[in-house]
């Protein structure tokens, strides 16, 4: 009875212990005021593991001890510097009323799926390739 309480256990930690993570956001400028900003960084609950990833960008991580979840949540600007121009959508509206005219923008990162690797002293966020190989590319180990 221990033992497969042990073995299920095990499991679950391991099932739902996801290094693998979809970033989605929204920003919203006013006349060069940001308005609004949403970060959504969740664990991915569906994992690809025959998939390629390659390297996207590398963030310097002193905290060498937080898990990936806690990473996400301590450096989730750091992260979001690094998505901005991967898979965006922009959408600007000027409006005139009289003498006062109003610019907003929209940037919009469509949901993609990204993995977190730590290095001494570094993380290294690489994102799922959805088309062909890439030279940097390497298969989830």
């Amino acid at each position: 009875m221990g033992r497969s309480l042990f073995i299920l256990g095990f499991l679950a930690v391991f099932a739902f212990c996801s290094s693998e993570f979809i970033i989605s956001a929204e920003l919203n400028v006013k006349n060069g005021v940001l308005q609004t900003q949403k970060v959504f960084i969740t664990p991915s609950k569906i994992k690809f593991n025959s998939a390629n990833f390659y390297y996207f960008c590398e963030i310097p991580n002193p905290n060498s001890i937080l898990s990936d979840l806690e990473f996400t949540k301590v450096y989730k600007d750091k992260i979001l510097d690094c998505f901005i121009g991967k898979n965006t959508r922009t959408k600007q509206s000027i409006t005139k009323n009289g003498n006062i005219v109003t610019k907003r923008t929209q940037l919009r990162i469509l949901p993609t799926r990204f993995i977190i690797d730590f290095k001494p002293n570094s993380a290294i966020i690489s994102v799922l390739n959805y088309g062909t190989q890439n030279e940097n590319s390497y298969r989830r180990r």
